[in-house]
């Protein structure tokens, strides 16, 4: 039997007067079967290793056209490595008991398996031996659903369950089964997990159901942190629909786990092949305690892998992040590219949906951003990223920000800033640093980005910049020049002296003479080092005199 020898003890005998019964045939079989030789699809051939005693019995009746029969297979698998993923990883020494009992006759047979008590399948055929009812379940204690009720049904649970090695197995057995499989597709699925694991994160209290309505498959997901529902049409030239009424991905659980490998090329090729035209949208999406919002798109197969359309992301009602992409991998080489495009009538507004404290207040802006890297699509490549980025904001407000994660954006604040290099810019920036626009362009190549163009324009001064971030490393290396605007009266030249005067002195001077100041008219600085706590440096300040005009009568 399939190359592996066995022992057989037959005993056959008429049955009734002058054989009007039939024929009876009584069949016991032993053997010990070996893993490797059994005929497996090639997906499992690996996974199944050493050998393991068997007994079966079968109990025939012949008579006529007719017959009826029942037979049944016992072993304990002693010695059985089974490798496949948990709970269902069997080592050697492990006892699994294993039941089969088949019964029929010429109308139809039915085959009844236990697995370690916990393991149960139910298959019936019809007399054309097509089979009409296939069911497993693996909750104890709970009966297969009644005949009827599905023509084919799964029904399973666990305490925990680890989603991609099976997922990768299932993937790898789908693409050996024959084209014309006689294994009819699950009309009905029952899932339910304690705990799921999926990629580096856990969902809690799981549970899965799909559902064949007319020619569609319905499914339904919901869980603690995830809830969707998902419609696949009969026909191929249709979009899946998957709509996720809320998301809450969790963040740090896993802390200590080392990141996963980036995938291969042909690993990405494969997944390609299997993305389904799927629409996709979420109305509430959270990424640890992040909120963020609203999102949509489509992903569309394409000769050349996928195309990305019509993304739409809403973190806050007033912001909308909208773009297109594609994805694709021919075995050698995989690329993403990514274009977007923001509005929004207020950064601080979407800063602080975002959870980031960056010390503005206000600024409308507009904004573009393209990106490659080398896949896959959920994962940036920080070290082989290259794009654009070109921004441009409305009127706004930088204030002095303490928390690290802000540092970067607070080398603006001259509350901060400037006072570093011995300037006192009390009389101006007390409230913090008024601006009037800022523009700014750069270019990324390999994880870095650099900038030629940075400019922000206030009634207290221009600033413009040009350097680099370093996105791997966390790094910048930056110079600014500001110019303060000497124009805007007392106060202004009063931050700006030299030798740094309240502005009550400067206004008293006014008033009994016209005093000339030697004041500053550009300062230029380097920030560099770790973007969370970079380093300010001056380079150079240059000055000159500026006089201060004589009070008119009647001001005070």
């Amino acid at each position: 039997m399939w190359g592996q020898a066995v022992r057989l003890s037959y005993h056959g005998q008429t049955k009734g007067p002058d054989g009007r019964d039939g024929y009876g045939v009584a069949l016991t079989a032993q053997g010990r079967w070996q893993g490797q030789p059994l005929p497996l699809a090639e997906p499992l051939q690996h996974r199944l290793k050493g050998q393991f005693q068997w007994a079966g019995q079968l109990d025939l009746t012949l008579n006529g056209d007719h017959y009826d029969y029942q037979a049944s297979l016992n072993s304990d698998l002693q010695g059985l490595d089974l490798d496949l993923p948990a709970p269902y990883r069997k080592a050697p020494e492990l006892i699994w008991p294993l039941r089969l009992v088949a019964r029929g006759n010429q109308g139809g047979s039915q085959l009844l398996a236990n697995l370690n008590e916990d393991l149960l399948l139910e298959a019936k055929w019809d007399e054309a031996a097509e089979l009409r009812r296939l069911a497993l379940s693996n909750e104890q204690g709970r009966a297969l659903a009644k005949e009827g009720t599905a023509p084919t049904e799964l029904n399973l649970a666990w305490t925990e369950l680890e989603l991609s090695p099976w997922a990768a197995l299932l993937s790898g057995l789908a693409g050996t089964l024959p084209d014309q499989s006689r294994l009819p597709a699950p009309r009905l699925v029952r899932l339910r997990s304690d705990s799921l694991l999926v990629g580096q994160h856990y969902f809690h209290d799981v549970g899965v159901k799909l559902q064949h309505s007319g020619r569609d498959l319905l499914g339904q997901v919901s869980s603690d942190e995830l809830t969707a529902q998902l419609r696949r049409p009969h026909a191929a030239d249709q979009p899946w629909d998957l709509e996720l009424t809320q998301l809450r991905w969790p963040q740090g659980e896993q802390a200590d786990l080392e990141p996963e490998p980036r995938p291969t090329p042909a690993q990405q090729q494969a997944w390609i092949r299997q993305l389904p035209w799927l629409r996709l949208r979420c109305l509430d999406c959270q990424y640890g305690e992040l909120a963020l919002g609203r999102f949509s798109g489509e992903i569309k197969p394409s000769a050349k892998g996928v195309d990305l359309k019509d993304l739409l992301w809403q973190p806050e009602p007033g912001s909308r992040f909208t773009g297109q992409g594609h994805w694709w991998a021919d075995g050698q080489h995989a690329e993403v590219t990514l274009a977007a495009d923001l509005k929004t009538d207020s950064l601080a507004t979407l800063d602080q949906s975002l959870g980031i404290a960056s010390g503005l207040e206000g600024a409308p802006a507009t904004a573009s951003l393209s990106l490659r890297w080398p896949g896959p699509l959920y994962a940036l490549d920080l070290p082989h990223l290259d794009g654009k980025l070109n921004l441009q904001t409305g009127a706004g407000v930088l204030k002095q920000v303490d928390s690290a994660g802000a540092r970067l954006l607070s080398v603006l604040s001259f509350s901060a800033l400037l006072k570093r290099i011995n300037l006192d810019f009390r009389d101006v920036f007390q409230q913090g640093f008024a601006f009037d626009s800022i523009r700014s362009s750069a270019v990324i190549n390999q994880g870095v980005m650099r900038n030629q163009d940075f400019r922000l324009k206030s009634s207290a001064g221009e600033l413009t910049g040009q350097g680099k971030l370093d996105l791997v490393d966390e790094t910048l290396d930056y110079q600014f020049q500001f110019a303060p605007q000497l124009s805007g009266g007392l106060a202004a030249a009063a931050a700006v002296t030299a030798t740094p005067l309240a502005g009550v002195y400067v206004l008293a001077l006014s008033t009994l003479l016209e005093p000339v100041i030697d004041s500053i008219t550009q300062v230029k600085y380097q920030v560099s080092g770790p973007w969370r706590d970079p380093l300010v440096k001056e380079l150079e300040r240059k000055r000159k005199q500026f006089r201060v005009p004589v009070r008119t009568g009647g001001s005070r």
